[in-house]
């Protein structure tokens, strides 16, 4: 990793509002300050992952029409072991 690419992806302390609801919920699924600090982390980068895929796959059908019906349920079987949607694994 370059040095200039090193120093950007150092981590920084930043502020954020959550909800008490939200910070409970937070620490009971993790062990110490850094685990929150991770946990918060990592989710953060799912939805950045998550509006990325939903950013190619809208370029994608821009450019090449829709996804046909049976390979989304073939990825959804492979995600998630059958033809449902991502709510119904949850």
């Amino acid at each position: 990793m370059a040095e200039s690419d090193a120093a950007a992806d150092r981590a920084r302390t930043v502020g954020v509002s959550l909800p008490e609801t939200v910070i409970e919920q937070i620490k009971g699924r993790i062990g110490g300050k850094r685990d929150f600090s991770r946990y918060v982390r990592e989710a953060v980068e799912h939805r950045i992952r998550m509006e990325n895929l939903e950013a190619y796959l809208a370029d994608h059908e821009r450019t090449h029409g829709p996804i046909p019906e049976e390979a989304v349920r073939a990825a959804e079987r492979e995600m998630f072991g059958h033809a449902g949607t991502a709510q119904d694994a949850a």
